[in-house]
C-alpha cells in the first residue's frame, strides 16, 4: 500500500529555496540594445538536498535512448536544423518520495544533462523550487517575472557583464545585488534597483519642532492645557509660544515636562516660576548682590 505525504513533508518539499542558491542562465541572443532574456533554475544537487531533507530513503529510476531519425528536424525561433540522433538525448526518470512515485522527462544534446533533466523534472511533481513556477514570486523581489532581461557586455556571444563571463555561475542573488551591472528587467527597461549600495539613512537628529511635538505629547499625557503650558513659557522664556523658542529653550521646556508625573505637580511649578518672575523683576538688584 502506498504511502502517503504528510503535512510536514509537504512542508518541507515545497520550502523556499534562496536567491543564493537559484542559478541562471542566458535564453537566447542579446537583442541590439545589448540585453539577453535569462532563466532561473535550482540544480540537481539542491534538489537532492531538499529530498533528502524530506525522505531520506527516496529513490530515482528510469532508463535513457537517444531519440530521432538519423538526420531529424528540429525548429527553433523559426529556423530548421537537422539533427544527429547521437547529439540528442531523451530520458525519463520516476522519483519515489514517502512510497509515491511520480516521472519526469528531460531532453539535452548529451546523456547526462537529459538524465539531470529529468530527475528535477521529477522532483517539480513533488512541488520542489515550485516557487520558480510562477511570476508572483519574483515580482516580490522587483523582478519582471520568470523570464527576464539582462544587460549583456562584450562583442561575442554570450558575456556577462563585468566580470561575468560566460563561464561564470551567476545566482539569482548575484542579479540582484549587482542590478546597477545586469540592470534586470524588461527587454527595454530596468526594473530592479541596485542592492549593492546601502540606502540613504534618514537623519535620526531632532529638529526644534520635533521637541516641541514631544513637549506637546507631554502634557496632553498630563492633561495640561495648551494655555497653560503658553503661560509657563511667557513667565520662563519671555516668549509667547513656542514657535519662537530656541532649540535650547525648546529642550529645556520638555525637560521640565517630563520631570512632572501629574497635572498637580506641574501646576505647582508654574506657580514657583510666575513667583520667581515676580522677585527677580522687582528685587533683582539685591539678588545679584547677595549671590
Amino acid at each position: 500500500m502506498a504511502e502517503k505525504l504528510t503535512a510536514k513533508t509537504r512542508e518541507i518539499l515545497a520550502q523556499e529555496i534562496p536567491p543564493s542558491e537559484i542559478m541562471v542562465r542566458l535564453d537566447g541572443k542579446p537583442t541590439q540594445k545589448g540585453r539577453a532574456r535569462v532563466v532561473a533554475y535550482v540544480e540537481w544537487a539542491t534538489c537532492k538536498r531538499v529530498l533528502t531533507e524530506a525522505d531520506p530513503d527516496w529513490s530515482m529510476a528510469g532508463n535513457m535512448t537517444a531519440m530521432g531519425d538519423p538526420l531529424e528536424e528540429r525548429t527553433y525561433q523559426n529556423k530548421t536544423k537537422l539533427v544527429a540522433p547521437d547529439t540528442h538525448f531523451f530520458a525519463v526518470r520516476e522519483l519515489t518520495v514517502c512510497g509515491i512515485t511520480r516521472s519526469g522527462t528531460g531532453e539535452n544534446s548529451s546523456p547526462k544533462g537529459a538524465a539531470t533533466d529529468a530527475c528535477k523534472r521529477a522532483s517539480y511533481q513533488f512541488e520542489v523550487a515550485h516557487q520558480l513556477m510562477t511570476d508572483d514570486w519574483y515580482k516580490q523581489l522587483g523582478l519582471p517575472g520568470m523570464r527576464f532581461y539582462c544587460a549583456v557586455k562584450g562583442d561575442s556571444y554570450p558575456r556577462w557583464p563585468g566580470d561575468w563571463q560566460w563561464e561564470t555561475r551567476v545566482t539569482l542573488q548575484d542579479i540582484l545585488d549587482n542590478a546597477n551591472v545586469f540592470e534586470p528587467g524588461t527587454a527595454g527597461f530596468a526594473t530592479v534597483k541596485p542592492q549593492g549600495k546601502a540606502p540613504a539613512k534618514k537623519s535620526t537628529s531632532r529638529t526644534k519642532l520635533d521637541v516641541c511635538k514631544e513637549a506637546a505629547a507631554q502634557a496632553k499625557k498630563l492633561g495640561i492645557s495648551k494655555e497653560d503650558v503658553t503661560a509657563y513659557i511667557e513667565v520662563t522664556f519671555d516668549k509667547h509660544k513656542s514657535s519662537e523658542l530656541t532649540r535650547q529653550e525648546s529642550d529645556t521646556l520638555l525637560a521640565d515636562l517630563q520631570s512632572c508625573d501629574t497635572h498637580e505637580a506641574f501646576a505647582e511649578m508654574l506657580k514657583k516660576a510666575i513667583a520667581q518672575k515676580a522677585t527677580g523683576s522687582e528685587e533683582e538688584p539685591a539678588a545679584n548682590a547677595i549671590s
